[in-house]
């Protein structure tokens, strides 16, 4: 993955969906739960992924608008460094993605893969908000996910191995705004 180039994850499955092969509008609630749509969308951001809908806008619930509405996940997905998470698999369905960001911090998501509630361990030594309530903890120790569900957070200060190079993403001398030459097309 780079700049300019993202994954396609295909349409997130949320809210009402349009049933394919029919006039519209015709919807039907999605098979997904509620924490496997927040599971999926959060999914999608950390991958950076177009963000493609196939649901009943018009007459989309408050819970889904607020979802896909959240300032916090769609700050990760439209990232400007674009980069892939990091995963790591630690077992018993657990995964932890984790994604450098372009202002130096760090988004971290805790996915359960299984049908039953597990926990994650984390030693990683930074304080980090919690990007489904907004409070801002440790993120050391043991951290319950929901079966099927997620948990996403943000580290508050930057770590200086995931601080971008100034050079690789406009900010050259050489690329700055008034070297770039229209040409015209």
């Amino acid at each position: 993955m780079r700049p300019g180039s993202y994954p396609d994850l295909d349409m997130l499955q949320i809210g009402a969906i349009g049933v394919p092969n029919t006039p519209n509008p015709t919807f039907s609630a999605s098979r997904l739960t509620r924490e496997e749509q927040r599971t999926q969308f959060t999914l999608w951001c950390l991958w950076s992924a177009p963000l493609l809908l196939s649901c009943d806008i018009a007459g989309m619930d408050e819970e889904t608008r607020c979802l896909l509405c959240d300032d916090a996940l769609i700050a990760i997905d439209q990232d400007p460094l674009v980069t892939a998470p990091e995963i790591q698999d630690c077992g018993d369905g657990v995964l932890i993605f984790r994604k450098a960001l372009a202002d130096g911090t760090t988004a971290i998501g805790l996915f359960n893969r299984s049908g039953e509630k597990r926990s994650c361990r984390l030693d990683e030594n930074q304080r980090a908000r919690d990007l489904r309530n907004g409070e801002v903890c440790d993120l050391c120790g043991d951290f319950p996910i929901a079966p099927h569900g997620v948990r996403i957070y943000r580290t508050t200060e930057a770590s200086r191995k995931n601080a971008p190079d100034r050079n690789a993403f406009g900010n050259s001398p050489a690329y700055s705004e008034k070297n770039v030459q229209d040409t015209g097309s």
